[in-house]
């Protein structure tokens, strides 16, 4: 009876076994630096978002990709910081299912983008950016994962590229979370890129206009999203739900009028 215990026991453990470092690796305490690639020394005030989604195939439904965590920090005056573990968030999927959790770390800071992201404010002639070039390694030392330190630098952008930068590196990274359920601290963090591009632009002459990929990435950012697209379905409605391919041209007047409608902290 015993042996065949320990045979099942021993079974399970080797059917869960290949989930088990993608799973430490996401879960762990993480640490690292944010510095400045100019002058390598840390930068202060930095936020850092890390997530984590876990993704598995379900025989009825198909996929199933649900947000594990989603956490915001910012570094010290050394550029440290430091991210808690998330085991009580901890995801196992049945075998066969193709389970897989995967993790993100991002930094944010308006004005700096970061080193070897180039491609990400690329954008081909349908207006879409590439994929960011730069990928953050990061090692399991201990009692802790270490992430690789990450260089940011200042950067002159476009409009449309620090919108479309920005959002990919704050809305962008909820990584299967919801972004229509925000709480104070999200929504106050989106309104930290909102309060630096909506002025620019309502400062834009009314009739010059916003692509599609400039304007989704704008209105990303506003704090209340469901009032900024009711706005603007109601300015455009012409344009509104047109496909991407369509390449639909938004009015600079209207997309202001959209971020206002939004701005305010719920």
């Amino acid at each position: 009876m015993k042996t065949s215990l320990t045979i099942i026991y021993l079974l399970v453990v080797l059917a869960f076994l290949p989930q088990i470092p993608g799973c430490v690796m996401a879960n762990m305490p993480k640490t690292g630096r944010v510095i400045d690639a100019t002058t390598g020394k840390g930068m202060a005030g930095v936020a850092v978002i890390a997530s984590a989604q876990f993704a598995a195939q379900n025989l009825i439904h198909g996929s199933n990709v649900s947000c594990r965590y989603r956490i915001i920090t910012h570094t010290d005056a050394d550029g440290g910081y430091y991210i808690s573990n998330t085991w009580s968030r901890l995801a196992f999927g049945l075998p066969g299912t193709d389970p897989q959790i995967s993790y993100a770390i991002v930094a944010y800071k308006a004005g700096y983008v970061i080193d070897g992201d180039e491609r990400a404010w690329t954008f081909d002639k349908y207006g879409q950016p590439g994929s960011p070039g730069s990928e953050i390694a990061a090692w399991w030392l201990g009692p802790v994962v270490r992430v690789e330190t990450i260089r940011m630098k200042p950067a002159a952008l476009s409009l449309k590229q620090e919108a479309v930068y920005y959002s990919d590196s704050i809305a962008g990274s909820f990584f299967g979370c919801d972004v229509n359920r925000l709480n104070v601290q999200e929504v106050t963090f989106r309104r930290s890129a909102y309060d630096i591009l909506m002025p620019k632009v309502c400062s834009l002459p009314s009739s010059n206009e916003l692509d599609d990929k400039a304007t989704g990435a704008l209105i990303d950012l506003v704090p209340q999203l469901e009032k900024a697209n009711e706005r603007l379905k109601q300015l455009e409605p012409e344009n509104w739900g047109k496909d991407s391919y369509m390449q639909p041209k938004y009015r600079a007047e209207d997309v202001c009028k959209a971020m206002q409608a939004g701005g305010d902290l719920p």
